[in-house]
């Protein structure tokens, strides 16, 4: 009876294996098929389904959708503010490639995507510091990225700690390391970039901004609706924005 169920037990478990790497084979293919199609559509975020999106906002809260391509009987191609690219099914089931991941994330101006913290792994120091200084919030994930812990709280505020635990700075909408998008002082942003947001968001805070590539220049404001990022030109004209 032993040697039955070792029997069976060993057929479960190949046919599990077997299946798991037809699966990573499936999203290898998949994603070449989607990064490499000649008829992307380029889609708004708000086109993007909704599990997708949810995702997205948590996972990558670091950064912000720039732009979405859609790949008919194939699915999504995401590429953040910092570059990274995400592929997702038609189904929205993000889609694991380590070739695509080793190539395009590895080696970027960053270092890679970092890697997600759960809210219990965290430091004892930073969950002290939370609850001492943001006692009505509550921490919904955090990330090892560029040398330093990102934690989002429900607010959508970003807090950002050294990895000791101490405690660095707020901002809001996006993290992204100075050698992909070079810090710029809210203070030294041009008139043309503070007068839009005056105006269309009058009672926002700015709370980060970066300039990337000297193409873009990035603002990430936190308003009474919640954050957002607002993406200008290298001359300051409004271009996008993002939640």
């Amino acid at each position: 009876m032993k040697k039955i169920l070792f029997f069976l037990s060993s057929l479960f478990l190949i046919a599990a294996v077997s299946c798991n790497k037809e699966a990573i084979l499936d999203d290898e293919a998949l994603v070449e098929q989607i990064a490499t199609s000649t008829d992307k559509e380029v889609i708004s975020t708000a086109s993007l389904p909704v599990d997708i999106q949810d995702e997205v906002a948590h996972y990558n809260f670091d950064s912000y959708v720039e732009t979405v391509n859609y790949v008919t009987n194939a699915g999504y191609e995401v590429v953040m503010g910092d570059e990274e690219t995400i592929y997702f099914s038609e189904a929205g089931r993000r889609l694991h490639s380590a070739r695509r991941h080793f190539l395009l994330n590895k080696f970027g101006p960053c270092g890679g995507k970092g890697s997600w913290i759960k809210v219990g792994d965290l430091s004892q120091e930073i969950l002290d510091y939370v609850a001492a200084n943001y006692p009505n919030a509550t921490i919904k994930l955090g990330k090892e990225k560029n040398d330093v812990i990102l934690v989002l709280l429900d607010s959508k505020i970003i807090l950002v700690f050294d990895l000791d635990g101490s405690f660095i700075k707020e901002t809001a909408g996006f993290h992204h390391c100075p050698k992909f998008c070079k810090l710029v002082p809210v203070t030294d942003l041009p008139s043309v970039i503070t007068d839009y947001l005056s105006i269309n968001y009058p009672d926002a805070e700015i709370k980060a901004a970066c300039r990337k590539h000297d193409k873009f220049i990035v603002v990430g404001i936190l308003t009474l609706d919640g954050r957002r990022v607002v993406v200008f030109d290298g001359d300051g004209n409004f271009l996008f924005t993002r939640p």
